[in-house]
């Protein structure tokens, strides 16, 4: 039996159980959200809408289809079925059960219309991602550098089956998104120019985005590359981070900078198909900054922050890589793969933190051991990277 790795997650599902009726845990495909509800929640009957049969039942006869569970009922890929919301939402209505629908999806185009106009209230919706750092820190061993990692991924299937091919997993992965999520809302002769999308966004991971050069790139119009964009982003494979807007009186950027949540699936889609060819190839910057950005953005989605993360670059290319700020304190990171920090990486975040107006941590994050001493910089591995710390 393949070993179970516990999410962090885990409180607050179990917590938010005792006091909603519905229990909705959202996230891209393979991050192990059926294996989770499974493990927390082993005495509920299990339902998988990936059954045709099931997926018929429900979709034709719902008031039928639920009436069969008296108890707690794990309702899996929803988004097969999303006009049953608003059945479920019925049954809440009629017993107010706490905990009686556990619910999954992947974070995709209509499931999370249909659960907030259906559920409003009556459900906690939670985002899972891949493993953070955080969570795999009881089984990383000291052999693993971050090429290795950034190579492998964090998509939990690869970390509890020993057995799979790295790239055979993630080209299946990109066929069954493709084949599965994407090419029902578009044209058969856009679906080409789509993959061609994601393989060109992958080249560019840690660069501001550019909506027109990708239009004119692939010959496809503005418009479209827009929709097709925000289907990457609500499935999860993608995400921005906005420029720090804050008035220090410069000319600053307006793009946001584009990311993939999973470093395995940007190093699949450029062809760096060893660990080695990261370490070595013109991308390692790029990988490792995309490596280090997505921890942060898991770890504010597992630990259910609202932490609002920014980087900041001004048009004569002057750039901090990170910022992580609240109302009472900004958090500057510098993001180097280098595994010898020098006095010229914190340039510029001693640069820029002397336009805050409040308290400013500044941090280089790198290869080298957290505690490496450079003078007004805290120098931290990405390892030990946690978010409750900033």
């Amino acid at each position: 039996m393949a070993k179970y790795i516990k999410r962090a997650l885990e409180e607050k599902i179990l917590t938010a159980s005792k006091s909603f009726s519905a229990l909705v845990i959202t996230g891209a495909r393979q991050t192990g959200k059926s294996t989770l509800v499974k493990h927390l929640f082993p005495k509920a009957e299990y339902i998988s809408f990936d059954d045709l049969s099931l997926r018929n039942y429900a979709k034709e006869d719902p008031k039928g289809f639920l009436g069969e569970f008296q108890k707690q009922v794990i309702l899996d890929e929803i988004q097969e079925v999303p006009e049953l919301l608003s059945y479920v939402k019925i049954e809440i209505d009629n017993n107010k059960e706490a905990g009686k629908f556990i619910i999954t999806g992947s974070q995709q185009f209509s499931l999370m219309e249909g659960v907030q106009e259906s559920l409003a209230g009556r459900a906690a919706i939670m985002e899972l991602s891949g493993f953070s750092l955080l969570e795999l820190q009881g089984i990383l061993k000291k052999t693993q550098t971050w090429e290795k990692l950034c190579y492998k991924g964090f998509y939990p299937e690869l970390w509890i089956n020993k057995n799979l091919n790295t790239e055979l997993w993630f080209g299946s992965y990109i066929k069954t998104f493709i084949d599965r999520d994407v090419s029902k809302h578009l044209r058969e002769k856009n679906i080409f120019n789509y993959s061609r999308l994601v393989e060109l966004l992958a080249t560019r991971v840690g660069q501001e985005l550019n909506f027109n050069n990708l239009s004119k790139e692939l010959g496809v119009d503005l418009k479209t590359i827009q929709t097709w964009i925000s289907f990457l982003i609500r499935s999860q494979i993608i995400f921005l981070i906005p420029p720090y807007f804050k008035n220090f009186g410069k000319r600053i950027t307006k793009k946001p900078k584009l990311y993939f949540y999973d470093t395995g699936l940007v190093s699949y889609l450029t062809k760096h198909k060893t660990a080695e060819l990261i370490k070595s190839g013109p991308m390692q910057g790029a990988l490792y900054e995309n490596f280090v950005v997505s921890e942060f953005v898991r770890q504010n989605m597992t630990k259910m922050r609202e932490s609002s993360l920014y980087f900041y670059r001004e048009n004569n290319g002057l750039e901090i890589d990170l910022i992580m700020d609240s109302a009472e304190k900004s958090s500057c990171f510098e993001i180097k793969a280098s595994a010898t920090p020098n006095i010229g990486h914190t340039e510029n975040l001693k640069t820029i933190s002397k336009l805050f107006d409040k308290e400013t941590k500044l941090y280089l994050v790198c290869s080298a051991n957290s505690g490496t001493k450079l003078p007004g910089v805290k120098v931290l591995n990405h390892s030990d990277i946690d978010i409750s710390d900033f």
